[in-house]
């Protein structure tokens, strides 16, 4: 489970962080975003990896991005270490919250 969060706001990043203990190469990995966000269309979501490996996972789309993620681009990558979800609100006049985010790893 990911620490950190809070307010969404205007031209401001959002980030939370977990710690994954398991070392496995990673065969699959899926984020459960929870918060949310008066305007999704304000929002560019990103993951970054241990290794330093950034995946997008929505930007500026109309999609709700508080749901579950599924991150293809990760298989094959080491899973131990700190995650970061960044949450980029990039338009004026709308805002929302971050929660937290859960992440499921399967191992290879």
């Amino acid at each position: 489970h990911g620490r950190g969060g809070g307010a969404i706001t205007d031209f401001n990043t959002t980030r939370a962080t977990a710690n994954v203990p398991t070392s496995c190469v990673m065969g699959g990995l899926s984020i459960d975003i929870e918060g949310n966000h008066t305007y999704f269309s304000d929002l560019a979501v990103s993951l970054e990896g241990p290794d330093g490996t950034r995946y997008s996972i929505q930007r500026r789309g109309r999609a709700n991005p508080f749901r579950t993620h599924t991150v293809r681009r990760a298989r094959g990558h080491a899973s131990a270490g700190e995650w970061v979800l960044t949450i980029a609100d990039q338009v004026n006049a709308d805002s929302g919250v971050l929660r937290g985010f859960t992440l499921t790893i399967t191992c290879q």
